[in-house]
């Protein structure tokens, strides 16, 4: 009997050194070696009386835009029903909630009892470890939760591989000072981080300001002052014909005093056609043509570092081919923001890039308007206003089509003053431009700091450690008595359970 105590108390030095890391006093375990891990579940939804109760119940989706630490419910309720009738448990405050598929990585506190759906994987922890250190070691583990998922229409952490996910064991009293440290630092990086979002913030109205100017005539006032009152009235006399039967309801709308010899136009009478996209999807063997589509649109600008390749006949690429200076315009999306946003189809002169339905190009008649200044009055306020108009919305998606767009009125002013407004919007968008970079950058810096923080706390190089905190290798021992004991009062509960219904 002695000698199998020498032995058992060797293999337990040996597991000690084995699962030992920098500092001395810490060591590596797996997320089951400190808690119950937990799966949730989804009751029939085909049944209304599973849900509507009192019990918490979250779905992947209530953590999206979620960024506090605790969480106490989510957009749905389970009833006693529903948590009966499916996989889901009722799981204690202070249980940590992590979500392992569509996306892995969401993670939030539960602040009262709480259950979930089958997206998440949660651990409900030993009292002998800190909850919130937990918390952030989950928070900044996201890549390495994906790198133990699988998974081939979207990657999913399982129950088993989330168990074993390692984590460095501080002594309890340390993961509270690194807790606090980290939060004493972030509270720092959170103060930039709003001042920096409220300069962004103030930018973009900045250049929404900018626009309203631009098309109310007072960033070329000054330039119409020079060249006199009548400057542009031959333009405007060749577009008297023109002018829209509703030109006062228009300028109604406009709710604004347009400068002397502008226009009031339909948008049709600036255009020489318009044409939806392409619907082919499948490509076929042989030469194949570049189609523009949504996912190759950033920042309102075409991106062609990754894009699709579809075979098209002669006819197809005759008749869908951009040509330059033709404007796209999104016809469908999910986002009201982004249906009828005008794109600049500057691409190569030399290649045939087609486009898909998801876009109407339009090509206007250049000796009317300058495309620039189309677009720009496009981002207007002006505009977006009859846009959001005009948009019809159907089962989650909004929009556009060309007869409800050829109606859509525009401020035209002549030709030379179009290029000067442009060239007044672009010298104050430039110094835009340069500012939000600045922001972008400093923005990426504070994110990057935010990481080497939440590094440093996990190597132990963030918080001081204390020679008189009992070592973690001796929590470990409570952690598996604490184990041993629960399970051992479930087990108890159970037989009492039993003879009850007996």
């Amino acid at each position: 009997m002695k000698k199998k105590s020498i032995k058992n108390n060797q293999l337990l030095v040996f597991e000690r050194l084995r699962t030992r890391v920098s500092p001395e006093n810490w060591i590596k375990v797996t997320l089951e070696d400190i808690g119950e891990i937990v799966s949730g579940g989804t009751p029939s939804t085909k049944d209304p009386e599973n849900f509507g109760g009192n019990i918490s119940w979250l779905t992947p989706a209530d953590l999206s835009d979620f960024h506090e630490k605790y969480i106490s419910h989510g957009k749905r309720n389970l009833s006693e029903k529903g948590l009966r009738n499916s996989s889901a448990k009722l799981m204690p405050a202070g249980t940590i909630l992590f979500t392992s598929r569509a996306p892995i990585g969401y993670v939030a506190i539960a602040r009262n009892e709480i259950s979930t759906n089958q997206g998440f994987k949660n651990l409900i922890p030993s009292s002998y470890v800190f909850n919130e250190y937990i918390y952030y070691y989950l928070k900044a583990s996201k890549k390495l939760a994906e790198n133990y998922a699988s998974g081939t229409t979207f990657l999913e952490i399982s129950a088993k591989s989330f168990a074993k996910l390692p984590i460095p064991l501080p002594p309890l009293n340390e993961q509270k000072r690194i807790v606090a440290k980290i939060e004493e630092l972030f509270s720092k990086l959170d103060a930039g981080v709003e001042s920096l979002k409220k300069a962004e913030a103030q930018l973009r109205r900045y250049r929404q300001s900018v626009l309203k100017a631009a098309f109310e005539g007072k960033l070329t006032e000054k330039w119409r002052e020079r060249h006199g009152e009548n400057f542009g009235y031959e333009f405007v006399k060749r577009l008297e014909f023109q002018k829209h039967t509703n030109t006062a309801n228009y300028k109604q709308f406009l709710q604004t005093k347009i400068p002397r010899n502008w226009q009031v136009l339909p948008l049709k009478s600036l255009v020489k056609s318009f044409q939806n996209g392409l619907s082919k999807r499948k490509s076929y063997s042989g030469d194949s043509t570049v189609v523009i589509r949504l996912a190759d649109i950033e920042e309102l600008r075409i991106s062609l570092t990754n894009t699709r390749s579809i075979k098209l006949s002669d006819k197809e690429i005759e008749k869908y081919s951009l040509s330059p200076e033709d404007i796209l315009i999104i016809r469908v999306n999910g986002s009201k923001d982004l249906v009828g946003r005008f794109i600049y189809a500057d691409l190569p002169h030399d290649e045939k890039i087609a486009f898909c339905d998801h876009f109407i190009r339009c090509t206007v008649r250049k000796e009317m308007v300058r495309v620039k200044y189309l677009i720009y009055f496009a981002e207007s306020n002006i505009f977006r206003k009859q846009m959001l108009k005009n948009m019809v919305s159907t089962a989650g998606q909004n929009t556009i089509n060309q007869s409800r767009l050829s109606n859509m009125f525009v401020l035209l002013p002549s030709i030379p003053e179009q290029q000067k407004i442009v060239e007044e919007i672009e010298r104050r968008f430039s110094i835009i431009d340069s500012l939000e970079k600045t922001i972008d950058k400093s923005l990426k810096e504070a994110e990057r700091l935010r990481q080497a923080i939440l590094k440093k706390a996990f190597e132990g190089r963030l918080a001081p450690q204390d020679p008189n905190d009992e070592p973690a290798w001796k929590l470990l021992e409570r952690i598996k008595e604490e184990k041993k004991r629960l399970e051992a009062e479930k087990k108890n509960k159970k037989k009492r359970t039993k003879k009850g219904r007996c």
